[in-house]
């Protein structure tokens, strides 16, 4: 059984956690309901969760760095007959849960500086990790919603 994670980290974990769950819920296995996109310039689902998968990845990846926090990136359990799109949420999904089970509570106080195309510049590690593994993703949860089921309404 896994160490429970107290604290500050923890209720962070949690959160993230709980994002996950939410965008995992609305990923549909139909892959052309999930490609669908109500126009030329809209992105589609997959897309989207590409999008929340790339940049939780990517802003785990950045703190880990400037912590000294080796997220061992290239042991990532991969299931082989999930939809490839869980699995990619769920790949980054491990990369949070081992930043988080290896953060102190005071390292959630450290400053850090995203770089572009980040839209939040710089605040603190807690900060950074709840907008992007818990907000960020429950934001696009909602935008997948709404275009899995327009998607099948109009295929």
């Amino acid at each position: 059984m896994a160490e429970k994670i107290e604290g500050r980290r923890g209720e962070l974990l949690r959160m993230g956690l709980g994002a996950r769950n939410w965008v995992l819920t609305h990923i549909d296995d139909n892959s052309d309901v999930m490609a669908w996109k109500p126009n030329d310039d809209a992105k589609s689902s997959s897309e989207i969760i590409e999008h929340i998968a790339w940049t939780l990845s990517a802003v785990c990846s950045h703190i880990s760095e400037e912590l000294s926090i080796d997220l061992d990136t290239d042991n990532i359990p991969m299931a082989s007959e999930e939809n490839p799109l869980v699995s990619d949420v769920r790949a980054a999904y491990v990369l949070f849960k081992r930043l988080c089970g290896s953060l102190t509570d005071e390292m959630l106080n450290n400053m850090t500086t995203l770089p572009p195309p980040a839209r939040i510049r710089e605040s603190t590690v807690e900060t950074i990790l709840r907008i992007i593994a818990g907000f960020h993703s429950v934001h696009h949860a909602g935008q997948i919603a709404m275009l899995v089921k327009r998607a099948k309404r109009e295929m």
